[in-house]
């Protein structure tokens, strides 16, 4: 019995490296591994709560690689591109200087490309109180609207 007890500190050392060397390894390691990185993509993608906090931290840290991928989508997408319209709409409507922002963009827009130029023209006409208040705008200025 006392040689039991005596060698009972040896075998807590040896189960003690054992079970350490069963450790799990750490993430970039596990990452390094093809299917298991697939699988870790996976799971992170179908759990709501991985998926939100995955979505978080890509905009946090590479939010400008994000926002390129989402317009690069959006370009095939007449779906999504009319919900972001929607959105921007949304915004300008509570904020005015998403307003301005967005205006002046229009009139870079007008800039670059007189075909689009004409076309915003030729939709301001179908909308008279749009055109009412450019012209008021206009003749305040002592300009002339075609």
């Amino acid at each position: 019995m006392i040689n039991l007890i005596k060698g009972l500190p040896y075998l807590l050392v040896l189960c003690i490296l054992y079970l350490s060397s069963c450790a799990q390894p750490d993430a970039s390691t596990m990452l390094k591994d093809d299917s298991r990185r697939k699988a870790i993509i996976s799971e992170l993608v179908n759990d709501d709560q991985a998926s939100s906090e995955l979505i978080d931290s890509l905009l946090l840290k590479h939010h400008g690689e994000v926002m390129t991928k989402m317009n690069a989508m959006m370009g095939g997408d007449k779906g999504m591109q009319g919900d972001m319209m929607k959105n921007m709409m949304s915004m300008s409507k509570s904020d005015s200087s998403m307003c301005k922002m967005m205006m002046d963009e229009t009139m870079a827009m007008c800039d670059a490309d007189q075909g689009k130029c004409n076309m915003m023209m030729t939709a301001m006409k179908s909308h008279p109180n749009v055109m009412k208040s450019v012209k008021e705008m206009c003749d305040m200025e002592g300009m002339k609207m075609k």
